[in-house]
C-alpha cells in the first residue's frame, strides 16, 4: 500500500484537525408581512424549517403563505479539496459534507433556504495550542517542539499568508453568510486557507 502518513508526517487516522457543523438562525424579520403573518408566526414558522421539510402555511386571508426562510451555514475544510492534507476519514467526511451543502441549497432553496458552507484551513485553537490537543500529539511523533510545528504549519499547508487562521475570521465569515447581507448567496462553498488551495 502507498504512503498514508499526511503532508506533517501524522498517520491519516489521527483526529480531526478542524470544526464542526454549525447552524445559523433566521434572517431576522420584524413587523407585519404582506402576506398577513405577524413577526411572531413568522418567526415560528422559520424555527420549523429546521427540519428543511416544513410545508408553507396558509396566511390568515386563507392564501398560501409564504415559505419558510433561514440560512444553514455548514464548516467543512479545505481538506475536501486536498484529500491528502490529513486523516482519510476526515477528508472524506468534509468532502461528502460540502456535496451535501450543494444538494440541500439547490433542493430547498427555492424554498428560502439559503445553506452555505465555510472550508476553513488549520485555525489558531485550543487543538493547535494545548499542550494536550491533536498538535501536542502531532509535535511528538514528529520529534519536533509543539512550538516548531506551529511555525511549520503555514508553510507545509502552502498558506501564503504565513500564518494559523484566527477564530474570529471563520466567526465573521459565519456571521456574514447567515445575515441578509448575503441574501443571494446560497450552494456556495467559501474557502478561507489563507491560500492553501491552488486551484480555481
Amino acid at each position: 500500500m502507498g504512503d498514508r502518513r499526511g503532508p506533517f508526517g501524522g498517520a491519516r487516522g489521527g483526529p480531526s484537525p478542524h470544526g464542526r457543523q454549525r447552524a445559523a438562525g433566521a434572517d431576522p424579520a420584524d413587523g407585519p408581512r404582506a402576506d398577513g403573518l405577524t413577526a411572531a408566526q413568522e418567526t415560528s414558522r422559520t424555527k420549523a424549517c429546521g427540519t428543511l421539510a416544513a410545508p408553507a402555511p396558509q396566511s390568515p386571508t386563507g392564501r398560501p403563505g409564504r415559505r419558510c426562510r433561514g440560512a444553514l451555514v455548514n464548516i467543512s475544510s479545505n481538506g475536501a479539496r486536498m484529500p491528502h492534507a490529513g486523516p482519510v476519514p476526515y477528508t472524506t467526511a468534509k468532502a461528502a459534507l460540502t456535496a451535501f451543502g450543494k444538494a440541500l441549497a439547490e433542493e430547498f432553496g427555492p424554498q428560502g433556504v439559503r445553506i452555505n458552507t465555510i472550508s476553513p484551513g488549520p485555525v489558531r485553537t485550543a487543538m493547535w495550542e494545548s499542550p494536550d490537543g491533536y498538535g501536542a500529539e502531532l509535535a511528538r511523533s514528529m520529534g519536533v517542539t509543539q512550538e516548531q510545528l506551529l511555525t511549520q504549519i503555514p508553510t507545509a499547508m502552502g498558506m501564503t499568508t504565513g500564518r494559523l487562521l484566527e477564530p474570529s475570521e471563520v466567526a465573521t465569515a459565519v456571521a456574514y453568510l447567515a445575515s441578509p447581507l448575503a441574501a443571494s448567496m446560497s450552494g456556495t462553498d467559501l474557502l478561507i486557507d489563507g491560500g492553501s488551495v491552488k486551484t480555481a
